[in-house]
């Protein structure tokens, strides 16, 4: 039996590698092949088993813009669960079904997506066996957490599965909290859902599926069970892109990067998880307990690119990676195999900027990429005091080399976008300043000035914890990055939140003076509903900066 299997002893391996950031340049991985021993004793026949997904709403500032895109993380692990015979899967992904279902929260934000009324009539209709809800965010967990108590209501005897990186960090008081929830997945669930859903199907115990979290009643205490290791994505199968409706999300645009020449877009990862430890970052923590960095072979990243152009006829590519240009070598590779589709491609994760160390390596990947479609790459300075960098934030990054990145990257033709941080605890006007000049130097084609978000799970969130420095109406499914979240230092919130919005931009006008022909890229959102971008399109056609406006989206 499956989950009889001893599923520490296979993680072992994983601990003893210790490997380097260095050692990930040169191509290593501490990805496990687990596969099989986690998934061997399931038999690929047709199950009886009826699971449904759900994407919840989402929650925003009115100052942000209204992204969606298919569902990536879903698409996985639906992949694995049609590879071993559970056919009858849906997905309702209900902030992109009811996108222009907007309700005004009155608080600043808003919500949109589909009633709840909308879900449990689609529900009812398909009558699952398994709810799997999933909220990437920790701002989608109250419409979440919302949702799924109305299920349970309706719908009493379906069993109700939370995931995603809130719900993983938080699985304990969550489950204290909401009885209604019967589970969590900890973690990557690629593989331990298809284990949850084959216990299911043969009436066994589910309390045994591995990164399982459960409030034990008898006992009065959550039990969380071993979380796998990392999974070796090349032992994944293609992303179930066939349960979505494609054609909705063309029609909405509006992915990460709403900034495209063609409609046909689709969002990727040719790799998972980060080898640093910057203390904000919940991805990376997310990944953590997962492998550090875990990439495609070029090979089976070619082999999902040539299925998505085939299959769907897809024009541009969005890769969201944390650290796509790690290894410099697979990504030339890659980018020789995938030039030949003719694509439009973008990174609006960012790179890492001081990847490869050479720098006639980094120029060359660059050129690669640039002749592969890859018109711009963004990347994430965080800061402009190298110090703070080092030893508060934790980022390993040697600031000059963002220069030399933004400078190569210019070489081979591609644009980039420069990511900056503020508000972050403790931190005092030289700090500030030595960002604000900082971005003042680089020769970035368009910037980011966003105030720090303390999000669940990090280290940055036990910091502002212990020191009972949340904002008074801190709100953890109101964390977006145009809010003063965390009290500042030396400086009022309102007066923060004032030097974001005028550095965005300043920055951004001052980009555009240094490369006027950037008015061409702006062109590419001018019919979009973008009501928090930087820049406004007026009669003339021309782009003026708007003193009043601040949000996220820059062009990517």
């Amino acid at each position: 039996m499956a989950q009889n299997i001893n599923y520490k002893t296979v993680s072992n391996y994983i601990m003893e590698k210790n490997l380097k950031l260095e050692d990930f340049m040169e191509g290593k991985t501490d990805a496990l092949s687990i596969k099989q021993k986690y998934l061997e004793n399931i038999p690929k026949e047709e199950k009886k088993t009826k699971i449904t997904f759900i994407t919840p709403n989402v929650i925003g500032s009115k100052t942000q813009a209204r992204r969606v895109q298919p569902p990536l993380g879903i698409a996985c692990l639906a992949g694995v669960l049609d590879e071993y015979g559970f056919k009858n899967m849906q997905i309702i992904d209900s902030s992109a079904e009811g996108y222009n279902n907007i309700k005004d929260l009155d608080d600043g934000f808003i919500e949109f997506g589909l009633d709840d009324e909308d879900v449990i009539s689609k529900l009812a209709k398909f009558k699952p066996d398994i709810v799997g809800i999933s909220a990437l965010f920790s701002s989608q967990f109250g419409c979440a957490e919302r949702l799924g108590k109305e299920i349970k209501n309706k719908l009493p005897n379906t069993i109700l599965v939370y995931g995603g990186i809130h719900a993983s960090k938080e699985y304990r008081e969550i489950l204290k909290k909401n009885d209604f929830i019967d589970y969590i997945l900890s973690g990557e669930a690629d593989y331990t859902f298809t284990l949850f859903c084959n216990l299911y199907e043969k009436k066994e115990n589910l309390n045994k599926c591995p990164a399982a979290c459960y409030y034990d009643k008898k006992n009065d205490r959550v039990v969380k069970n071993h979380e796998p290791p990392g999974l070796d994505m090349n032992e994944l199968p293609l992303p179930a892109w066939h349960l979505m409706d494609m054609e909705m999300y063309w029609d909405i645009g509006m992915p990460h990067n709403p900034f495209m020449k063609s409609k046909e877009f689709l969002t990727i990862m040719t790799e998972r998880g980060c080898p640093e430890k910057c203390y904000f970052c919940s991805s990376a923590n997310f990944f953590g307990n997962s492998g550090r960095f875990r990439p495609l072979d070029p090979e089976k990243a070619y082999d999902m690119v040539k299925y998505a152009v085939e299959k769907y006829g897809v024009k541009e590519i969005q890769i969201e990676d944390d650290t796509f240009t790690l290894n410099s070598k697979r990504v030339v590779e890659f980018c020789k195999k995938i030039k030949k589709f003719d694509l439009r491609i973008t990174l609006p994760n960012s790179i890492r900027a001081d990847a490869p160390k050479n720098l006639e390596r980094r120029l060359e990947m660059f050129k690669y990429m640039a002749e592969a479609g890859f018109e711009k790459l963004g990347i994430s300075a965080e800061h402009g005091d190298q110090e703070f960098l080092d030893k508060v934030i934790g980022k390993r990054l040697d600031l000059n080399e963002i220069v030399n990145s933004i400078d190569l990257a210019h070489q081979a033709g591609i644009m980039v976008h420069t990511n900056f941080m503020m508000g972050f605890p403790f931190e005092k006007k030289e700090n500030r300043e030595k960002t604000i000049n900082f971005a003042r130097s680089l020769k970035s084609d368009s910037f980011s000035v966003s105030l720090v978000a303390p999000l669940p799970g990090t280290k940055l969130y036990e910091i502002v914890k212990k020191n009972n420095l949340f904002m008074p109406n801190f709100n953890v499914s109101r964390i977006v990055y145009d809010v003063v979240n965390i009290i500042p230092d030396d400086i009022s919130p309102k007066d923060l939140l004032s030097l974001v919005k005028k550095l965005n931009s300043e920055l951004n006008a001052m980009a555009l003076k240094n490369n006027p022909e950037l008015i061409k890229h702006y062109e590419l959102i001018k019919n979009k509903n973008i009501k928090d971008r930087k820049y406004q399109f007026k009669e003339n056609k021309k782009l003026i900066v708007s003193n009043q406006s601040h949000g996220s989206v820059v062009p990517n």
